[in-house]
C-alpha cells in the first residue's frame, strides 16, 4: 500500500465533520455565535482571506453578520489586525435574543404542580 491509502477514508471523514458543523452552526442559535466568535478572532490575529479554513468561517457565519455589516466601523491597525465591530454587536444581540427566547419558553412551559 502506498504512503496516502488512508487519504479516501480521510477526505470522507473531513466531508462529514464540515457537514456536521454547517448543520450546527446554521440551526444552533449558540452555533451561529460560536462561528462569528472563531471569525472575530480570525480577523484579530489577521488571518489570511485566501486560506480554506478562513474562507469556511466567512461563508457558514456570512448570513449571522449580514444584518449587523454596516452598523459602525471596524477599526484596523497595521498589517491586517482588524477588531470587527459588527461581529461583536451581532454576538451581543444574538446572546440577548438566545436568553429572551429562553425566558419566555421557560415561562409559558413552567406549570406549578401540587401534590
Amino acid at each position: 500500500m502506498g504512503r496516502w491509502h488512508l487519504w479516501p477514508e480521510f477526505t470522507k471523514l473531513l466531508r462529514i465533520f464540515a457537514d456536521r458543523l454547517v448543520r450546527w452552526t446554521t440551526s444552533n442559535p449558540r452555533g451561529g455565535a460560536l462561528g462569528l466568535a472563531i471569525r472575530l478572532v480570525l480577523s484579530l490575529v489577521a488571518a489570511g482571506t485566501s486560506n480554506g479554513f478562513v474562507q469556511f468561517i466567512d461563508t457558514v457565519t456570512n448570513p449571522f453578520q449580514a444584518p449587523f455589516r454596516e452598523i459602525a466601523g471596524s477599526p484596523a491597525a497595521e498589517g491586517g489586525y482588524m477588531l470587527v465591530i459588527p461581529i461583536i454587536i451581532a454576538i451581543i444581540v444574538y446572546a440577548l435574543l438566545h436568553a429572551a427566547i429562553k425566558g419566555l419558553l421557560r415561562i409559558l412551559v413552567h406549570r406549578k404542580t401540587v401534590i
